[in-house]
């Protein structure tokens, strides 16, 4: 039941998982900060940011980019919780 709701919410938007990345997230998550370190991933999304921001000021109101600033602070709040639980399943395999 919790998987059909699972594929459910990726499906709305196109996810591209495998059907072992869908197994195995944890697999995913470590390879993405094997690829993208934490440090290189928050800069790229501060850039994005304020590029959306500069380019926005024309048309964007105020609860719009509050809504956005909302956005990247949950996004970097879930890098750095995905960082802190890639690097506790690492550590737990090692034991």
């Amino acid at each position: 039941m919790i998987m059909e709701q699972i594929m459910k919410n990726l499906n709305y938007q196109p996810a591209n998982l495998s059907a072992d990345e869908l197994a195995n997230p944890a697999d995913l998550m470590t390879s993405y900060f094997m690829d993208q370190p934490l440090h290189k991933s928050r800069s790229v999304l501060w850039d994005l940011f304020k590029a959306w921001l500069i380019r926005s000021s024309e048309f964007a109101d105020e609860e719009l980019i509050n809504d956005r600033l909302s956005w990247y602070t949950q996004t970097i709040e879930y890098l750095n919780a995905s960082y802190v639980q890639t690097e506790k399943m690492k550590a737990d395999s090692c034991d």
